[in-house]
């Protein structure tokens, strides 16, 4: 009797430690989920969290399960993006109070897994407690991408009215529904647009044309100046050429020099310059005759 009384109290032990032991939420934290992962069948498609009961065979067989707890905890985070258009400062700089041209949104987010994905999430992306922050920011930087394409698209030129007079209970209700829609794996908890600043495009396109027509004027006009330029200089050789001619003239025959001084004075005589210019040569040949005497 005391032997059967003690093979049935180590059954019960055995069979409560078993019991324990394949209780899968009993070792998840309230607030957490998880999920479980076996070498016999891989990962399990259910989300186990607390305040439920599950219980698994596969437990049982030592170093079989691994079970992946993940904190049920919001995350909380502000993300910002500031870019300016191209050239924006550029083509600003032709207004007297230049606009920016710029793009500057903060947006205040509240995320959490969708417990739903969370094991796709564990088996296609990797996903484990230890990386869950770091997943957590690159979903932040996903929902800012997503909420970029949402307000390009959403609040155009012809529209940009309607952007300005949009109230912020609006506006963020708009964000929320656009990132649950477009990230189905995370639940947007919160999205609160704490700034948004949009260009206005069209007064770019008009900034950029005016900077363009402005280098065309520009080029044309030291265009202009290169042109009158060159004249002056083809201008000034010519008449540096001009000089040389009068002065090879003036040295061949230096009478001419007395003759411009009289004609300038008015007291030259009635004299035919050819005359004037024959009697200077006969002069030469005469001079040149003696030289040769004389040697």
């Amino acid at each position: 009797m005391k032997k059967f009384l003690a093979s049935l109290i180590i059954l019960l032990i055995l069979v409560g430690a078993a019991f324990t032991w394949g209780w899968i939420t009993l070792f998840i934290p309230e607030g957490s989920y998880g999920v479980q992962f076996t070498k016999t069948t891989g990962y399990d498609d259910t989300v186990y969290h607390s305040g439920e009961f599950a219980w698994s065979w596969e437990r049982l067989i030592p170093t079989n399960a691994k079970l992946m707890i993940f904190p049920g905890e919001p995350y909380d985070t502000l993300v910002t993006y500031s870019a300016k258009l191209p050239s924006a400062s550029v083509y600003a700089s032709i207004f007297d109070n230049p606009p920016t041209f710029e793009t500057s949104i903060e947006i205040e987010l509240t995320l959490r897994f969708n417990p739903e994905k969370l094991p796709e999430l564990v088996e296609n992306y990797g996903l484990d407690p230890d990386g869950l922050k770091s997943w957590y920011e690159d979903i932040a930087d996903r929902c800012m991408q997503k909420t970029i394409t949402h307000l390009e698209s959403s609040f155009t030129e012809e529209n940009i009215d309607s952007f300005l007079t949009t109230s912020s209970e609006r506006l963020e209700r708009s964000i929320h529904d656009y990132l649950t829609k477009e990230i189905p794996e995370v639940e947007i908890i919160r999205a609160y647009p704490a700034e948004i600043h949009l260009p206005d495009r069209q007064l770019y396109r008009q900034a950029r044309q005016r900077y363009f027509e402005y280098l065309k004027a520009k080029s044309e006009s030291l265009a202009r100046a290169t042109e009158e330029q060159a004249k002056q200089q083809v201008q000034e050789l010519s008449r540096i050429d001009q000089l040389k001619e009068y002065g090879k003239l003036l040295t061949e025959y230096p009478i001419l020099l007395e003759f411009l001084t009289l004609e300038k004075t008015g007291q030259l005589p009635e004299t035919d310059l050819s005359e004037v210019i024959k009697k200077q040569e006969s002069s030469q040949g005469s001079s040149v005759s003696n030289g040769q005497e004389d040697q």
